[in-house]
């Protein structure tokens, strides 16, 4: 049981910082889902370490360690036939881990209806 049992965690990040952050707060009990982009998925699947040397973006070491404790699922969050999945999500997350611009779509759509920014 951590402090932040029972809170929801959106991560629409990539690579290190982002998921980083989302895998301290799963390790605090949050409950976390992570956004990739459909096709390739998050780029830190092509990074090593891959066991015996043999790259496959399902078990990319850094993936892996900065994902476990999460949930993933693929959205274009940038598509507008996107919008209304990305809206429930938002809608339905206590935490945003965010690595975008301010203009871009996860943040739009958080300003609308997600939880407040905290800064």
């Amino acid at each position: 049981m951590g402090m932040l049992n029972g809170s929801r965690v959106l991560e629409c990040a990539e690579l290190i910082a982002g998921p980083f952050c989302g895998k301290l707060l799963a390790s605090l009990g949050a409950g976390g889902i992570k956004v990739e982009p459909p096709g390739t998925g998050d780029p830190s699947r092509a990074h090593g370490p891959f066991p015996d040397d043999l790259p496959d973006p399902e078990r990319s070491g850094l993936y892996l360690y900065l994902n476990g404790g999460k949930r993933s699922l693929t959205l274009n969050v940038g598509a507008p036939e996107a919008r209304p999945a990305l809206e429930r999500l938002v809608a339905g997350a206590d935490l945003l881990v965010q690595d975008e611009s301010p203009s871009a779509p996860v943040r739009a759509t958080a300003a609308r209806s997600g939880p407040r920014p905290v800064r």
